[in-house]
């Protein structure tokens, strides 16, 4: 597999528009998982309010498998 398969994924989930877009592609699980907490931290900011409507995050790993997001 190309290395850029092998990379972590962190994405944005947009709730509304059942949509998902790409927020970064990391070489480690460390790096994903604090990119999509700074992802959440600012969905968080700008979509204060929103509810059930307001964006999620997911980390996807190597093998294509949502892995949790770990608490900060």
């Amino acid at each position: 597999m190309a290395d850029a398969e092998r990379m972590w994924r962190v994405v944005g989930i947009d709730t509304f528009a059942r949509e998902e877009y790409g927020l970064g592609r990391f070489a480690t699980r460390a790096e994903a998982m604090a990119a999509a907490r700074d992802a959440l931290t600012r969905i968080a900011m700008h979509q204060a309010g929103a509810g059930e409507l307001q964006d999620s995050v997911a980390v996807i790993d190597a093998d294509g498998v949502q892995v949790p997001i770990d608490p900060a």
